[in-house]
């Protein structure tokens, strides 16, 4: 299924950008939700090209352009990821035929790819980067559960450097998924960096894009 986007174009840099950014939003939202992050992405990215797009299946909330990467009518109060396996897996197939596709129009590679997400979005993104043919550049989750391929019956390929972030009052995904991703990080020998953020609730804030900022530089630097 192709997948409907929007996009943060730099008319500076043409159809050439040195990186390309995919933004990932939540369950219920859509592709234009993370799209003004671009904006502030710009200034440590700025021959970047930005991509927000939406995911593939219509939210299951039923409102008028919301959108849901896999269903969590079956998810359980425990949030048991192997019991919406067959979703996760469909859509994670479908974001990287999309990813393949933006990178081969913009003849980039995965080390020139940042994947950023929120929520549902961060949960697909940590899942991409662990099963990439090879490295990105980095991924960036805010306030989101960790899905090992393992989890759900496939298996971790590569290793991603991530950047874990997470409200220590979010009311959605509560603070206890951040302490797991943690460890089963450490566990896999899975390069992070983590950020808890105090009063913060399930939303992205200035403390999250300006750490998201600092991780990029540092990537930045490796390529």
């Amino acid at each position: 299924m192709a997948l409907h986007f929007f996009e943060h174009k730099n008319y500076n840099i043409g159809q050439n950008p040195k990186n390309l950014v995919i933004f990932l939003h939540g369950y219920g939202a859509n592709g234009a939700n993370l799209l003004d992050l671009a904006h502030e992405f710009q200034n440590v990215l700025p021959e970047s090209h930005f991509i927000s797009p939406n995911a593939p299946q219509n939210w299951e909330g039923g409102f008028i352009d919301c959108y849901q990467w896999f269903s969590l009518a079956n998810w359980g109060t425990e949030r048991d990821p192997s019991k919406v396996a067959h979703d996760i897996k469909k859509a994670n197939e479908n974001l990287r035929n999309f990813i393949n596709q933006q990178l081969k129009r913009f003849n980039l590679d995965y080390k020139n790819l940042f994947l950023a997400g929120f929520s549902q979005g961060a949960m697909m993104a940590m899942y991409q980067g662990l099963t990439m043919p090879t490295k990105p550049a980095g991924i960036i989750s805010f306030s989101g559960k960790l899905i090992l391929p393992e989890f759900i019956g496939e298996k971790t390929i590569i290793k991603p450097e991530i950047c874990l972030m997470h409200g220590k009052q979010d009311s959605v995904l509560p603070f206890s998924n951040f302490i797991e991703a943690e460890k089963i990080l450490k566990t896999q020998n899975i390069p992070f960096e983590s950020h808890a953020f105090e009063n913060l609730d399930h939303t992205i804030d200035i403390h999250g894009v300006k750490t998201s900022m600092k991780f990029i530089e540092k990537k930045l630097k490796k390529l």
